[in-house]
């Protein structure tokens, strides 16, 4: 029940009982509220390609045999 819906009840409600005349007593009953864990996962697959990464593309007749690093990994210094 939206919040709404809650007040347009609590509204009317004074009304509709001014209309029947019901004088009875209204029972309410209340309860604490339970808390507990919901574990919620989802399942994607694609592809994640960057803005910046730079593109490697071979000038002379060849083939590239093996990526050693990729931007922002850390090298060695010689």
């Amino acid at each position: 029940m939206t919040s709404l819906q809650k007040n347009i009840i609590s509204m009317i409600l004074p009304f509709a009982l001014w209309a029947f005349d019901a004088n009875s007593q209204i029972v309410v009953s209340s309860t604490f509220p339970s808390t507990q864990e919901i574990n919620e996962e989802e399942n994607l697959m694609g592809l994640i390609y960057s803005k910046s990464s730079p593109s490697l593309a071979v000038e002379v007749s060849g083939r590239v045999v093996k990526i050693i690093a990729d931007v922002g990994d850390k090298g060695k210094s010689w």
